[in-house]
């Protein structure tokens, strides 16, 4: 029996800040991948992550499960999570209604994401 579990996720820091990248299909079958690299991007201790659901095709209620535990652990931390919306408007609603999409914690480009978390990590460091 094979417990391979499908790449999802992957994760890369630019300059520091950790930024998980979505991409294909994700539901309950390859949740676990993507917490495990949430779990792992919140380990660098960076104030924030990025979540991109840029590349995403599909998702269900799996990821906004993932996507809330995770913001709720790194707030504890006093790190944000910060999401890049999806291309797809039917996940963009389902972010919606989760209240996952606002103008301080959501962005349209891993960029805005980015600047956003560099200023974060700045404030953190100020206090």
């Amino acid at each position: 029996m094979s417990t391979d579990i499908p790449r999802v996720a992957g994760l890369r820091l630019v300059d520091g800040i950790p930024v998980i990248e979505v991409f294909g299909e994700i539901d309950l079958t390859n949740r676990p991948a993507l917490e495990g690299a949430i779990n792992a991007a919140a380990e660098h201790d960076a104030g924030a992550v990025i979540v991109s659901l840029e590349r995403a095709s599909y998702f269900d209620s799996a990821i906004i499960h993932v996507i809330l535990g995770a913001r709720s652990r790194l707030r504890v931390n006093r790190q944000g999570l910060l999401i890049v919306g999806p291309a797809i408007e039917a996940g963009r609603r389902i972010l919606e209604i989760a209240g996952l999409l606002d103008s301080k914690s959501s962005f349209e480009t891993t960029d805005g994401a980015l600047r956003a978390a560099k200023a974060m990590q700045a404030d953190r460091g100020s206090v």
